[in-house]
């Protein structure tokens, strides 16, 4: 991997993630969230297309509040109420994108002034991927790797 913050974001950005389609029932949703450890989850049309993102924490925000004191009560409300939402329901729609020819640091500016945690990389206006906070401290540890390879 090249290190450099010039390069474009395709030498760091996350391929091939998991999607969903805007008519996706939330319970799927879900489930994928507590079976994988990353924090976004893309909504991706039939045209391929970001039209939208779901992220961890919308999908904490929308359980019961009583969930994190495991209330048997709040496991059968947060199944019914993820299954009567879609998707399009709970996605922030406006999602920043950039090209996969981009610069890594217009996506480094780009997180630290709007405070988000995860861009869309799209070619041609289609998904191709996400480059998230966690791909840079990836770059990071890597980069102090080579500069201590080399000391």
């Amino acid at each position: 991997m090249n290190l450099s913050l010039f390069n474009s974001v395709s030498s760091i950005m996350t391929k091939n993630t998991v999607v969903v389609n805007p008519n996706t029932i939330m319970d799927k949703v879900c489930e994928i969230f507590e079976t994988n450890s990353f924090h976004h989850v893309p909504v991706v049309n039939a045209d391929n297309q970001c039209v939208g993102m779901i992220s961890k924490l919308d999908y904490f925000q929308l359980q019961d509040e009583f969930t994190h004191f495991n209330v048997s009560r709040s496991k059968i409300t947060n199944e019914k109420f993820f299954k009567s939402l879609i998707a399009s329901d709970v996605m922030s729609k406006n999602v920043v994108s950039v090209d996969v020819h981009d610069p890594i640091m217009k996506v480094l500016d780009i997180l630290l002034e709007n405070k988000i945690h995860a861009v869309v990389i799209t070619k041609n206006n289609l998904y191709e991927g996400l480059l998230t906070s966690y791909d840079f401290l990836e770059l990071l540890k890597q980069s102090h790797q080579q500069v201590e390879s080399q000391a």
